[in-house]
């Protein structure tokens, strides 16, 4: 006597639906979870990005309003991990009257870190008269 219920079908195909919903809200979770991440990789990447920035500008400016001497400078790595070097060069310009400029500089600020496994590099650089 084998007695077939007519309900045990539909639950089973209600149980195989629910499972699918739960496998495609989980996917959708996922994604959603790696998105997350992306974005916070990028808002730290453009942080980054704008520190070092604004820190090539202000020591750019700081150099400027000195007295030149030609060097090349190594800074030891600050609190982020980034090395600063200046290099301020003489430069050997000729006017077009064919006459050497005097008292003009090459001043180059450079930034060197560590971003993952890649060596990362930024630098600003100014031509400055200084009489």
């Amino acid at each position: 006597m084998n007695r077939v219920h007519p309900h045990a079908s539909r639950r089973g195909s209600l149980l195989l639906e629910v499972m699918l919903a739960m496998g495609i809200f989980s996917m959708g979770i996922v994604g959603f979870a790696l998105c997350l991440h992306k974005t916070m990789e990028t808002v730290n990447y453009s942080r980054n990005e704008i520190r070092i920035r604004q820190e090539l500008q202000t020591r750019l400016q700081d150099l400027r309003q000195g007295r030149f001497a030609v060097e090349t400078k190594n800074e030891p790595p600050d609190a982020f991990g980034v090395q600063y070097t200046h290099e301020i060069t003489l430069l050997q310009i000729e006017s077009d009257r064919k006459t050497l400029l005097n008292n003009l500089y090459d001043v180059k600020v450079t930034a060197r870190w560590k971003e993952g496994n890649e060596e990362q590099e930024r630098s600003t650089e100014v031509y400055v008269y200084q009489p």
